[in-house]
């Protein structure tokens, strides 16, 4: 477009005016800015999106959030470094403390809206009373002095009527809420996290790969040695199919009929992240989002695109982004500290001097699928 209006104004001698003279620079920053803009346009090409982020003064902790989880009735429960359990409706918030003040590292609620956390020692969960509080019951005291020297439950999975609360030290504990029973499980050694899918439990190990959890035991699935010497830190349900998320290597569509992988990302959403850690993983009917540990949440389209990095520049105060997760419409990630909510699927987006624009807006218009504005 640069060139042809270029040559335009080249062939009817208009630079010669001494009105076009006057603004011969105007209209070199006009074009300058529409380079700027299609230099860029893949990250945030849509804008930015609407977005809240609750500091500490909100949510009354300055600590690190480790993980999120929502009732059904809509009510946020935050894993919290110091604080234990925080509540939190969207306007206020409630610390729910844990004796002993365990770090609180994973959170997950079941269909009966119990509160499972997964702490530094121990694990259980909050039993409503009937003055509106909470009480903790610990599970974990029940298991012999050998399986309790652990240091932190990284992950918390409820499937049904059974949680899953996965350790450091490569354990599993299976605990089946209609029975009170506890149950442990060894995992694979250099199992990192374990994850649910299809109401099926699966984890990876950098040794041995992925694998699954079936009658209390690890088992080897078809394909799972593709990802043996890579760090799996999420597994995501794509209308029923399984996608793995790696650390550092991208996002793979997993066949488990033909147990082959393929890479989702494109070579420039590869390059995109290069050096970044994923860290956490969601989806929702459009896109991927990855809490990555030093480039906010990078935001992933269905054709293996980059589209979006939310972070500082578009002003959510942290980098690192320890747990992201889509509940309704809204996405939410848990930061150091504060929490930001994500109005992703809202169509209302604006631009801001972050996306290379300055001065006062003279004209928008679209072309080819690319946004053009005219300014001062």
């Amino acid at each position: 477009i640069f060139c042809r209006v270029f040559c335009f104004l080249m062939r009817n001698r208009v630079f010669l005016s001494p009105y076009y003279l006057k603004m011969k620079k105007k209209l070199l920053i006009c074009f300058n800015i529409l380079f700027t803009l299609l230099a860029s346009g893949q990250i945030n090409q849509f804008g930015i999106p609407l977005h809240t982020y609750f500091g500490s003064d909100i949510i009354n902790s300055n600590a690190q959030n480790w993980d999120i989880a929502q009732t059904s009735n809509g009510i946020l429960y935050i894993a919290n470094n110091i604080h234990g359990v925080l509540e939190f409706d969207g306007v206020s918030t409630r610390s729910i403390s844990i004796e002993g003040n365990p770090e609180i590292r994973s959170i997950a609620i079941n269909k009966d809206n119990l509160i499972f956390v997964g702490c530094s020692y121990e694990f259980g969960y909050l039993r409503p009373n009937n003055i509106g509080g909470f009480r903790y019951i610990n599970l974990s005291k029940s298991l012999p002095d050998s399986l309790q020297r652990f240091a932190y439950i990284y992950k918390v999975h409820c499937i049904n009527d059974t949680v899953f609360f996965s350790d450091d030290k490569f354990n599993l504990f299976k605990y089946i809420t209609t029975e009170d029973t506890l149950v442990a499980i060894k995992n694979p050694k250099h199992t990192f996290f374990t994850f649910a899918f299809q109401n099926e439990l699966f984890g990876g190990s950098y040794v041995d790969g992925l694998f699954k959890i079936k009658d209390d035991k690890p088992v080897k699935i078809i394909g799972g040695d593709f990802y043996q010497s890579k760090d799996v830190f999420s597994i995501l349900n794509n209308s029923g199919k399984m996608v793995v998320v790696t650390g550092e290597l991208g996002l793979f569509n997993y066949d488990c009929k033909s147990g082959k992988s393929n890479q989702i990302l494109s070579a420039e959403a590869l390059a995109g992240i290069k050096n970044v850690i994923t860290y956490s993983a969601a989806i929702n009917n459009e896109s991927y989002f990855l809490g990555t540990l030093g480039q906010g949440i990078n935001v992933i389209n269905k054709t293996g695109n980059l589209e979006a990095i939310l972070d500082k520049q578009i002003g959510i105060p942290e980098h690192v982004c320890s747990s992201v997760k889509v509940f309704g419409n809204d996405t939410w990630g848990t930061l150091q500290p504060g929490l930001t909510n994500i109005e992703y699927k809202n169509p209302i987006r604006y631009f801001d001097e972050g996306s290379s624009l300055s001065g006062g807006i003279n004209d928008i218009t679209s072309y080819d699928g690319k946004l053009f504005v005219a300014t001062d």
